[in-house]
């Protein structure tokens, strides 16, 4: 087995474990929006903890 054979079983791999984690869990583009909302609605609530303590 040479370095190609090696390189394109794991990439079939790689290709079939994306298609499952997206079966699973949904497309990697929602991940990450839900990922960035969670991320926005933190800074929200630490600018709201900010502004109550300047009031």
């Amino acid at each position: 087995m040479n370095c190609a054979d090696i390189n394109c079983e794991l990439l079939v791999k790689l290709i079939q474990l994306k298609k499952s984690s997206e079966r699973k869990f949904g497309s990697t583009e929602s991940l990450s929006k839900t990922r960035n909302s969670i991320v926005d609605n933190r800074d929200l609530s630490k600018e709201a903890d900010i502004n109550k303590q300047i009031d």
